[in-house]
């Protein structure tokens, strides 16, 4: 029977400390699934392979690495251009994943524009890659100004890398009502929770601490003939603690199945804390900041970050921040 897996963002990188371990043990436990028979078998990846759209090489050597086996798994592979792999150089649209289409004995299709296509082994398929798209917002581009066939054509499967616009929600997102696909499966947003969740895939794992809640698990979905099958599910390769500093920390590196990744607190300094513990992963620190109760007298511990900051002031006020907007202030706060 034909099969067509879908596979969610991956973000390979060796930029984080961590990197390289957690990312081998996703390779190594791919490389031992048995999805079949590579003539039955393909491969839709849904957006952001690669965390950067420049590389350095030990990364390329990851994503070589990984793609090589990827090869001799399936008939054809295609990978759905995301916005972490792309970048504007000279006005021109480049992709940090042009370069897979040599690597391995397998045929790999590269998908950097929205369109309707058969796979090799029949599938029908509407692709929507991230894209930049001038003088126009990519999620009002792919809802309201596509030709024609792409509201009208009934497809095996929609999918890409842009979020799904929630019924009430702020947050931006493609008009999904507008599309006529028998199943869905999209990238880009890395967990899966509210109102799309079963249409998501997920991250492979999750690559910040509030990523890591999800409704339903990480998953490889399997599209046949017959409609979705019984997904892959995605195991924990990663697992975010908290101690305190002065503290011992209860695993190191290498010390187990997981990759424990550490936020020390009552900490002066992210300096402080890799001195400390030299042994473990730490992705940041919470200071501590002491005020005074002015009726009692007592001190009152607050754990101060930006982060935090941005989190208490959309809170109290009730503040409304666009998704991309939002992401990119954690993204700066988180390592800040």
């Amino acid at each position: 029977m034909n099969k067509l897996y879908l596979l969610g963002d991956c973000h390979l990188s060796v930029s984080r400390d961590w990197d390289r371990e957690a990312f081998n043990k996703f390779i190594d436990w791919f490389e031992q699934q048995n999805f079949g028979n590579k003539e039955e078998c393909e491969l839709i990846q849904l957006g952001d392979v690669v965390e950067k759209a420049t590389n350095l090489g030990d990364t390329l050597e990851l994503v070589a690495k990984f793609f090589t086996i990827v090869c001799k798994k399936f008939k054809t592979i295609y990978l759905i251009g995301g916005n972490h792999d792309h970048r504007l150089v000279h006005e021109k649209s480049q992709y940090a994943t042009q370069f897979l289409k040599y690597i391995g004995d397998s045929q790999i299709e590269l998908i950097f524009k929205e369109q309707i296509f058969h796979t090799k082994n029949g599938f029908h398929i509407m692709a929507l890659p991230y894209r930049r798209v001038e003088g126009k917002i990519l999620d009002d581009y792919y809802s309201n100004e596509l030709p024609e066939e792409f509201y009208k054509t009934k497809v095996d499967l929609v999918c890409g890398h842009v979020a799904i616009k929630e019924v009430k929600s702020f947050y931006g997102g493609i008009n999904i009502s507008k599309f006529h696909g028998k199943h869905r499966a999209f990238g880009h947003i890395h967990t899966r929770n509210g109102q799309f969740k079963e249409d998501y895939c997920g991250s492979i794992f999750p690559f910040k601490i509030d990523e890591d809640i999800t409704e339903l698990p990480r998953i490889i979905k399997c599209l046949t003939s017959k409609g979705l099958s019984n997904p892959i599910e995605i195991p924990q390769f990663i697992k975010y603690e908290n101690m305190k500093f002065g503290e011992k920390p209860k695993f190191n590196k290498n010390s187990n199945k997981l990759v424990h990744i550490y936020t020390i607190h009552n900490c002066k300094s992210v300096q402080q804390a890799k001195s400390e513990y030299p042994n473990i992963y730490i992705r940041g620190i919470e200071k501590i900041q002491n005020q005074i109760n002015v009726k009692t007298g007592e001190k009152i511990e607050l754990f101060i970050t930006p982060l935090d900051a941005l989190n208490n002031l959309i809170k109290e006020t009730g503040m409304i921040i666009r998704r991309k907007t939002l992401s990119l202030l954690k993204n700066i706060l988180e390592t800040s």
